[in-house]
């Protein structure tokens, strides 16, 4: 876990170099909180696997905060600062003794060189679909993606009747031409 003041010196040193806009300046002791609790079960060395797992947890508490509506610029500012605490807990496990100077600067480096200063937070395209969605939604979307046009009765049935009298006419007359058949009775 990061010490209080170097962690201070190195969010000076995001904020001066353009890497976290100033506004965010009193959000960042929060995200350094979340990045100390995920990293406390890790122990005292930060090895390859537990950077990528804290990595991980952090891009997890960054889309619970996307849910909720946070900004992209509050959560791009976020992930930067979340991924220099990282940085700040690799280096400093791996060196038995190290000025605060040095790890601040060393982790400037060490960001640059991963390129994670220029990092965008970009939520997953899963997550874009809203949190709760309506049981009867899926029968919505189909039944308004078949619509029904209804025929009129005006433009239908003249045409079905011109179309069937002739015909029917035409074998009304065939049988009563015929010997021995006589014309149908009509009601």
């Amino acid at each position: 876990m990061a010490d209080k003041k170097g962690i201070q010196k190195l969010d000076e040193k995001l904020i001066e170099t353009g890497i976290i806009p100033e506004f965010l300046r009193g959000d960042l002791p929060l995200v350094h909180r979340k990045m100390n609790s995920i990293l406390k079960k890790t122990g005292a060395v930060l090895s390859d696997e537990i950077f990528d797992t804290g990595n991980e947890a952090l891009r997890k508490w960054l889309l619970t905060l996307h849910k909720q509506g946070a900004s992209q610029e509050k959560l791009t500012g976020y992930l930067r600062c979340g991924l220099a605490h990282l940085n700040y807990d690799y280096i400093e496990s791996q060196y038995s003794q190290i000025g605060i100077e040095d790890l601040v600067t060393r982790t400037l480096l060490s960001l640059k060189k991963r390129k994670l200063h220029t990092t965008f937070f970009k939520p997953p395209q899963e997550s874009v679909k809203p949190v709760k969605q309506d049981k009867a939604a899926p029968a919505k979307k189909a039944a308004a993606s078949k619509k029904i046009v209804p025929i009129k009765k005006d433009e239908a049935a003249p045409k079905r009747a011109k179309a069937d009298k002739p015909a029917k006419a035409a074998q009304v007359k065939t049988k009563a031409a015929q010997p021995g058949n006589t014309l149908p009775k009509s009601r």
